[in-house]
């Protein structure tokens, strides 16, 4: 289950109570729960509600060197997406990715427009420094933090599949060795959410497969020279989904959604600005 902490934040957010009633009855049901976090103190919040899995890495301040450490205790696994706070934050990852000539015969023009596309501003606020966020990333490793690879696409300058090379790039120049980041993407997720049919190369496991020409244990960024992909042990061409039906369907799934959370956000802003001060 998906939950969200605004606290300290741009965002809507439950309140902490509703935070914990929701942890314990999704427990309850054997469930993991996921936060989205946009702040120091909405780590605070969901730390305290007893989540799994918290979403994004916070740049607004440097983590508490306590709440980091309980954060270990506890066992919560962070995925910091670091490509898209660093595109939010004004930085030029996506179009990195894009003219990347390893990743571009399987990038599309619609694929590349989203990778170049700016994120928005937010109401001319002073964003906070890129380097907080890798610096609070290289806290939480070295406090033993389960990391999760991932990228909030289809935000603004990511997209599903190729900005995750980016990721990894990031995690690495965050203070991970790249054999950590692998796991991060492979390993580490199938154990947090249970999935133990994948994750590793192994007898009777689902071959999701990646062949690579270089090593991506000495240059992370060897992930992108793909020569083969197997799914499920299914070859696949990933340059036949370039312009394909399945390609304009999946993109135009994507918009929708992203219109339909932007529209939820704007409704909930206005209806707070008109909600008039209590006495």
């Amino acid at each position: 289950m998906k939950i969200i902490s605004g606290a300290g934040g741009l965002w809507p957010s439950l309140d902490a109570a509703t935070i914990g009633a929701l942890v314990a009855a999704a427990h309850a049901r054997g469930l993991l729960v996921v936060a989205h976090v946009s702040s120091g103190a909405g780590v605070e919040e969901v730390v305290s509600g007893g989540v799994d899995v918290i979403a994004h890495v916070p740049a607004d301040a440097e983590l508490d060197q306590a709440l980091v450490a309980r954060l270990a205790g506890a066992g919560i696994a962070v995925g910091p997406t670091l490509a898209t706070v660093e595109n939010t934050l004004g930085g030029s990852g996506g179009a990195a990715v894009a003219a990347d000539p390893r990743l571009a015969g399987g990038l599309g023009e619609e694929w590349v427009r989203r990778l170049t596309a700016e994120a928005p501003r937010l109401g001319g606020r002073r964003l906070p420094p890129y380097s907080r966020a890798e610096a609070n990333v290289r806290l939480l490793a070295a406090a033993g933090v389960t990391l999760l690879a991932g990228t909030d696409a289809p935000n603004p300058g990511t997209v599903f599949g190729a900005s995750l090379h980016r990721e990894l790039e990031l995690l690495v120049r965050s203070g991970l060795d790249p054999a950590q980041a692998l796991a991060a993407a492979t390993s580490a997720p199938a154990r947090v959410f249970g999935l133990s049919d994948r994750g590793c190369v192994g007898t009777g496991l689902r071959a999701d497969l990646v062949l690579v020409s270089g090593d991506p244990l000495q240059d992370i960024t060897e992930t992108r020279s793909i020569e083969r992909i197997w799914r499920g042990g299914t070859a696949c061409d990933r340059h036949y989904f370039v312009a394909s039906a399945a390609e304009t369907e999946q993109l135009e799934a994507f918009d929708a959604q992203i219109a339909k959370v932007v529209e939820a956000v704007r409704q909930r802003r206005t209806a707070a600005q008109r909600r008039p001060e209590r006495a």
